[in-house]
């Protein structure tokens, strides 16, 4: 929780993440932008497209040399969508 101080007067606010999409939507963009299809990757890769498999380390490094982006970005994706969802699963109330 974040502790804003104005006038003097402490406030506290709630800090919410921004909303995080599954990697899974961004890499079936990126692949049509490239004309390839799931069915031409790797097995692993098509896992994380059907939403059956996170990023790990080697997938990150497969989808980097892909696109030509560093794997890095492919594990922030999956860490920021995981972050997301362990926030969204405290918000929701207790049944």
């Amino acid at each position: 929780m974040k502790i804003v101080l104005i006038l003097g007067v402490q406030m506290r606010q709630k800090l919410r993440p921004a909303i995080a999409f599954p990697p899974s939507v961004i890499l079936q963009e990126e692949l049509e932008a490239i004309n390839k299809s799931p069915a031409d990757l790797p097995e692993a890769v098509q896992q994380v497209i059907s939403n059956n498999r996170a990023i790990d380390e080697d997938i990150a490094l497969e989808l980097a040399q892909l696109f030509n982006t560093s794997s890095a970005l492919w594990l922030n994706l999956e860490r920021n969508y995981q972050e997301y969802l362990s926030w969204k699963a405290r918000e929701q109330p207790v049944q």
